[in-house]
């Protein structure tokens, strides 16, 4: 006998508000969810999403001191812009023997010098499709390192990129990292700060290692500056303890669990955007696969 459970009329569907976004990072905020689901979103972000990796190299020449492997390695790792990943399949459903336009893009590599040194960066990687290209930015304009070269020595290759996801291999995981932690709730007892002194403010202060509190200047109280960076050590719990004048309770830390922040590491060729929206899609497709054998 197999058991049905319905789902309850009114659902709580979750949020998402944004806390800090820019380059290389962004932090949002998700409310009305489990910590299973947040972690879930946490390892689908990295395991689920797709961009675009070199995956295929063959060398046409290389006389330079790192052997083919070596280089093959490096190549794959390089961030490719990702954006166009959708007008691409995946190699495993594309009809041709190998690989094609349909599936993959060719890059292409030919470095010599006669000079007496040469670096060799991915910016010398030429694309045939200009929306699948390295990645750079105004700190690494030239991109990434990827071999040096002297005089008399030659690199020339052919590289094809691929559509795939962090699960097959790491050179398509979309972001560095990808972590998630509880909404941090920070009371002050401020009858009980009130009556510290001024040293004593001040140590209670200087007991946090991520600086969450401060001093107002204009009144002289003990405020929470920022409580996002609370990361639930209690070093200002257990030096309020060791004060003479106060008792337990001059600072309470404690985390709301239908909240969590998810922070990522992002590499810039993925957008921040898909970064989020696309492993919601793969829960709720996930979700409603799961409910059809339940």
């Amino acid at each position: 006998m197999t058991v049905i459970r319905r789902l309850p009329e009114q659902i709580s569907y979750p949020q998402i508000a944004i806390v800090s976004s820019n380059e290389k990072e962004i932090v949002f905020l998700i409310r009305g969810v489990d910590a299973s689901v947040a972690n879930a979103l946490r390892r689908i972000i990295l395991a689920e999403v797709t961009t675009m990796a070199i995956d295929l190299v063959q060398f046409i020449k290389n006389t330079t001191v790192l052997n083919d492997e070596f280089i093959a390695h490096r190549l794959g790792l390089i961030p490719l812009r990702s954006e166009a990943h959708h007008s691409f399949n995946f190699s495993r459903d594309c009809k041709c023997a190998g690989y094609c336009s349909q599936c993959s893009v060719i890059l292409t590599l030919d470095a010599s010098t006669n000079d007496d040194t040469c670096l060799v960066y991915s910016k010398d990687l030429h694309s045939e499709n200009p929306e699948v290209v390295p990645v750079r930015d105004q700190e690494f304009p030239d991109g990434i390192l990827i071999t040096k070269i002297t005089k008399g020595q030659e690199l020339r290759l052919k590289a094809i990129a691929k559509k795939g996801i962090g699960k097959e291999h790491a050179k398509w995981i979309p972001a560095s990292t990808a972590v998630f932690s509880y909404e941090p709730e920070v009371k002050l007892n401020d009858a009980i700060l009130s009556e510290l002194d001024q040293e004593q403010k001040i140590a209670f202060v200087k007991s946090c290692p991520k600086s969450v509190f401060r001093i107002d200047r204009v009144s002289g109280a003990v405020r929470v500056d920022d409580f996002w960076q609370c990361m639930f050590c209690e070093e200002c719990v257990k030096h309020s303890d060791k004060i003479k004048k106060s008792v337990n309770g001059i600072v309470i830390t404690n985390f709301d669990s239908p909240k969590c922040i998810i922070g990522i590491a992002r590499k810039i060729g993925c957008s921040k955007q898909r970064n989020i929206s696309k492993p919601w899609k793969y829960v709720f497709q996930r979700a409603n696969e799961f409910a059809k054998y339940q």
